[in-house]
């Protein structure tokens, strides 16, 4: 079950609440409190592009984050090689660089494997 407790100024806070049996075969429940990270935010939407062969949404996209600034661009030479990459990624479906981006955001441990609550 997921619910949304709670909307603050940064993004949605999830509390994720899993119930499952124990050693004991009492029935435990398990909270995890998420809260959305920048890079997994970052990796989601460039992702996202990607996955729609998008371009010039995510050469717009690297533009606005980065490319702006004299720190990642200089006189038309991007100076960071991953955003490079990114930025000249033709995004055609075989395997490239965006491609092989993918987030995960998920709650578990090394003996009880749970669900994938990435999409939810």
């Amino acid at each position: 079950m997921l619910d949304v407790v709670a909307k603050n100024r940064e993004a949605f806070r999830v509390e994720s609440r899993v119930t499952h049996k124990g050693k004991n075969g009492k029935t435990n429940v398990l909270y995890s409190h998420v809260n959305p990270s920048y890079l997994g935010d970052f990796l989601k939407d460039i992702n996202g592009y990607a996955k729609e062969q998008n371009v010039k949404g995510l050469q717009n996209f690297l533009q606005k984050k980065f490319l702006d600034s004299s720190q990642f661009m200089l006189n038309g030479k991007i100076l960071n090689r991953w955003i490079e990459d990114l930025y000249n990624d033709p995004l055609n479906g075989k395997g490239g660089f965006a491609e092989m981006i993918s987030y995960s955001r998920f709650l578990g441990s090394a003996d009880v494997d749970f669900e994938n609550f990435t999409s939810k």
